[in-house]
């Protein structure tokens, strides 16, 4: 869904995706399961419009936004302002696995600080 908001996806392309989602919004799930996700096999010709589901509408139902301006051409999606707000979100968004990147990293550090013994810095990562 990120995609969407990219400078390096290409207009067309924006609206293949968006023509996607439009397509799969009436079989959207009116509430949605917890569950492990299931990631779809990918190869050299899937395209990004192959990754849209009637799922992808979580996106706009968990943020509360409105994804009208999917029916408009992605030139005109800049003037939008419900756009403007999904957009900003975007731009904005800690990305978890970044956070979570920095934080084994400090634990690393800190562990490589309290011992040089690689068998007590194993364990107390382990412990961690």
């Amino acid at each position: 869904m990120f995609s969407l908001f990219s400078k390096k996806v290409s207009p067309d392309e924006k609206s293949r995706l968006a023509s996607k989602l439009l397509s799969l919004h009436s079989q959207a799930p009116e509430s949605y399961k917890l569950e492990k996700p299931k990631f779809p096999v990918i190869d050299q010709t899937t395209r990004l419009e192959d990754l849209i589901t009637a799922q992808s509408y979580k996106f706009f139902t968990i943020l509360g936004m409105d994804s009208s301006w999917l029916a408009k051409s992605p030139e005109d999606w800049d003037n939008d302002e419900g756009f403007k707000d999904v957009k900003e979100f975007v731009y904005t968004v800690k990305v978890t696995n970044d956070v979570a990147e920095r934080g084994i990293k400090l634990a690393s550090d800190y562990a490589t600080i309290l011992t040089k013994d690689d068998s007590i810095r194993a364990q107390l990562l382990q412990g961690v």
